[in-house]
């Protein structure tokens, strides 16, 4: 004969307990953070690409700076960093899509 603590008890499907719905997730009462939108990024966007070509002028016709494409390459690959850097740092850009730890 087996022990008592061996045998598995059977207990019918109408006295197990019933489990309980789950709850509503609570809507969080933190002020949601405000957005930046097109009317503040499109002037923004504008002065400092304003900025970029007046300080190119003074840098070729004040400076004397001979290697126009030197330059050019120079900005694009500080654009190409801060883009990798913000899209690996940050939740501006595909916060969901992060390829970076």
């Amino acid at each position: 004969m087996q022990n008592d603590k061996d045998q598995e008890v059977m207990v019918p499907l109408a006295l197990e307990k019933e489990v309980p719905s789950p709850l509503p997730v609570p809507v969080s009462t933190q002020p949601q953070k405000p957005k930046l939108t097109a009317v503040v990024i499109i002037p923004v966007w504008i002065v400092l690409s304003s900025t970029v070509i007046i300080y190119n002028n003074y840098i070729y016709n004040t400076l004397y700076f001979k290697y126009p494409v030197f330059l050019v390459t120079w900005h694009l690959a500080f654009a190409v960093c801060s883009f990798v850097m913000l899209f690996a740092h940050s939740n501006w850009l595909y916060g969901h899509l992060r390829p970076f730890p």
